[in-house]
């Protein structure tokens, strides 16, 4: 890092930092009186099972070497996996590559969650992440609408493959190797990714919609308070102890045309934010189909199963899935990959 460089830009603004904060801090004092309700002591009547992936990659040139897992793991009784999937190969077609890469760890982890939902009776899983920002932006700009009625019967079979890959990505990796245009396969490849991921989250969310939850520890959202900072930050300064706001209700915008477009876009998607338990963080939830009342007691009914405020199943499954640096490295020097060179190896 250029230090002296920094340590220039620092000493020239310091002020104008500072006064960021200090701006902050007065905005704090026209905030509106929040609306903190009890969170009522509860608990779910089956086992709570939290889902999380993780996506790592090398950049060698003209490719990307991926490796992607997620995991659906319980606590009750000691830590049990419950289901787990995962894949470790390149991105073909070479376009787009990270954006696909973080889309298939998302397929991994509703294809985890599905599992469990199916097959555990009476399970809630916790999602990490949030259900409102599942539809991947950059590759709706190559989603074709003409092609998913053909493409969506392939995705509706092969999800049925075994959960440790993804329909999607077999069927692209297919149509890669064929000799065909690459804006041909870019608008084949976009559609079959984001057809799995509609059909997954339409299968869960019309079967299961009222025993899924999504979490998220942080938020850039700042619709309820309209203020320069998001909604959770304002409600980590502003509330104290246990307690939750209902902060309205939101709909999904899944792509035009496909099967399940229909279905997703009148889905009621409640947000609301809670803190567990005192002196833990505040939260956010999104939570399909499910009114105030209803979700105040699924909210309140993980505090049993969180540990400082936070779901521990979200956190075991965190721990178990995280691809590290030297994960990934192990992985491609066991495939003899670094014979190939490294796109970076002059950095």
């Amino acid at each position: 890092m250029l230090q002296d460089i920094i340590l220039e830009y620092i000493s020239r603004n310091r002020e104008k930092i500072l006064s960021t904060v200090s701006s902050v801090a007065e905005d704090d004092a026209e905030l509106p009186e929040v609306d903190w309700r009890f969170l009522p002591e509860a608990s779910w009547p089956g086992p709570v099972a939290g889902v999380d992936g993780s996506v790592n990659f090398i950049e060698y040139k003209g490719c990307l070497f991926t490796v992607a897992d997620a995991e659906a793991v319980k606590a009750e009784n000691g830590a049990e996996r419950l289901a787990a999937a995962g894949f470790a190969d390149f991105m073909l077609p070479y376009w787009l590559p990270r954006e696909r890469a973080r889309t298939y760890m998302s397929i991994l982890e509703l294809r985890s969650a599905l599992h469990v939902l199916e097959n555990v009776k009476n399970s809630l899983v916790l999602m990490d992440g949030s259900l409102l920002n599942a539809f991947p932006k950059s590759l709706r700009r190559y989603y074709s609408p003409s092609l998913a009625p053909e493409f969506s019967d392939k995705i509706e079979v092969d999800t049925c493959l075994p959960y440790c890959d993804s329909a999607a990505r077999l069927l692209v990796k297919g149509l890669a190797s064929e000799d065909k245009p690459s804006e041909e396969t870019r608008r084949e490849a976009a559609t079959l990714e984001i057809l799995e991921l509609t059909y997954l989250l339409y299968k869960i969310l019309h079967d299961f919609g009222g025993r899924i939850v999504w979490v998220a520890k942080n938020s850039t959202d700042n619709s309820l308070f309209k203020k320069p900072v998001s909604d959770i930050a304002v409600l980590e300064r502003t509330t104290v102890g246990r307690g939750y706001v209902d902060a309205g209700e939101a709909y999904l915008e899944p792509p035009r045309g496909t099967p399940y477009s229909r279905f997703l876009e009148k889905v009621p998607v409640h947000v609301y934010y809670a803190r567990l338990r005192g002196g833990g963080p505040v939260l956010r939830f999104e939570i399909p189909f499910t009114g105030e009342k209803a979700a105040a007691r699924i909210i309140g009914g993980l505090r049993p199963v969180s540990a400082a405020g936070y779901p521990y199943v979200l956190r075991l499954a965190h721990r178990d899935v995280i691809v590290r640096k030297k994960d990934i490295e192990t992985i491609a020097g066991i495939l003899g990959l670094k014979i190939v060179l490294a796109a970076r190896w002059y950095l």
